[in-house]
């Protein structure tokens, strides 16, 4: 087996498989935290999410007529690399996919030397696994289009959950891709502070044309949902001296796409901590879990730039905490804790929360204040 590129190519005549998984579920109800921190402390060092290996294996066959030379077919946004491995005829096996929805993409060379390919959207799901049957493969499509109103000349474009790497974009915010495999894709534009998320149709041996699209404003986009299900409060952390601004926000991840949060805070919190919760018993979830630094990241930023995301920040730098992660697991909690410190105290502190599914429809909730009883570090919830 060779690796190219991030991708598995597969040979005819080889024979392996990929290893580890996670199961995705989803819950529809919410469970209110306990006012203790005890299992999650704003100070600890981040925890890695620890994930059960039981996955289904799951086949899918292509036509034979195809006579491919090789292969490349994994799943798209997996948390772990999945890739196929050919079995017999013109069967190909993934082992141990998470459970759920999932993205299949498939490419391949032919004899002949025509490239051909496919994205399908796929459910995991039954005891051992499940045979998609054959899967259509059409020639490659391309994509061409142009962004005005670029802002840096470091803008790219990346296909998110794709291994296909970035594509950078002319002075004039022109692109060309090319050799894309037909089906659906999220495509997102990285133009310095700015993020434009779209969902793209390649068409089988076609350029799709996409126009001219602005980018300016795109970093938040018009289209807001006000969430109603959410907590603010301030708790005191279990055993010790310091309070902790947590902010509580029920959510229905249901997707592997990139999600992003905002949390803008006019007052002092000091460190932050972010920990998500799943009631994906069988994903290896008793609690809030810490997410580690190679799936999940966050910083601090101001209008006067980009801040780590340890130590303190003053009242004046009006900060907001900004996070996102790529994850298959189907999530349900979200929980932001800031610390103040042993020898200090929280000071009264408006926080709204800002945050995408997919990039494109945001919500919001707040701006609630929160204060602080030293007296009894009971928590206040608004």
């Amino acid at each position: 087996m060779l690796r190219r590129f991030g991708i598995v190519t597969i040979f005819l005549f080889s024979a392996s498989c990929s290893e580890s998984s996670e199961p995705i579920s989803k819950r529809d109800s919410y469970d209110t935290p306990s006012v203790q921190v005890a299992e999650s402390p704003a100070n600890s060092t981040s925890q890695a999410l620890v994930l059960s290996h039981e996955g289904r294996d799951i086949s899918f066959e292509l036509d034979t007529a195809i006579d491919p030379e090789t292969v490349d077919a994994y799943i798209m946004g997996a948390a772990e690399y999945f890739s196929a491995s050919h079995s017999s005829g013109g069967r190909y096996e993934i082992i141990n996919v998470p459970l759920g929805n999932q993205i299949l993409h498939i490419k391949a060379n032919r004899s002949d030397g025509v490239a051909v390919g496919a994205v399908r959207d796929i459910f995991v799901s039954g005891a051992k696994g499940s045979h998609l049957g054959a899967v259509d493969l059409e020639p490659l499509g391309a994509l061409q289009g142009r962004y005005k109103g670029l802002t840096s000349d470091e803008t790219y474009i990346k296909f998110v959950g794709l291994d296909q790497g970035t594509y950078r974009l002319d002075d004039n915010g022109n692109f060309y891709i090319l050799d894309l495999a037909p089906g659906d894709y999220r495509v997102q534009v990285v133009d310095g502070d700015y993020r434009h998320d779209t969902r793209l149709t390649v068409e089988p041996d076609t350029t799709v044309q996409l126009g001219t699209n602005n980018l300016n404003g795109s970093y938040w986009s018009s289209e807001t949902e006000t969430y109603t299900r959410y907590r603010l409060a301030v708790e005191k952390l279990a055993g010790s001296a310091s309070y902790a601004a947590i902010a509580y926000l029920q959510l229905a991840i249901d997707n592997t796409w990139q999600d992003a949060f905002f949390i803008s805070s006019s007052g002092y919190i000091g460190n932050h901590s972010v920990y998500v919760t799943s009631s994906a018993a069988a994903a290896g979830f008793d609690g809030w879990k810490a997410f580690s630094d190679t799936s999940f990241s966050t910083r601090w930023q101001s209008s006067s730039g980009l801040f780590s995301s340890e130590g303190d920040l003053a009242v004046d730098e009006a900060p907001y905490l900004e996070f996102s992660f790529f994850t298959a697991v189907a999530l349900d909690g979200i929980r932001i804790v800031g610390s103040a410190g042993e020898d200090s105290e929280i000071s009264p502190t408006s926080i709204s929360i800002r945050g995408s599914h997919d990039g494109v429809n945001w919500f919001s909730v707040g701006p609630s204040t929160i204060e602080v009883d030293t007296d009894t570090g009971a928590q206040i919830s608004l």
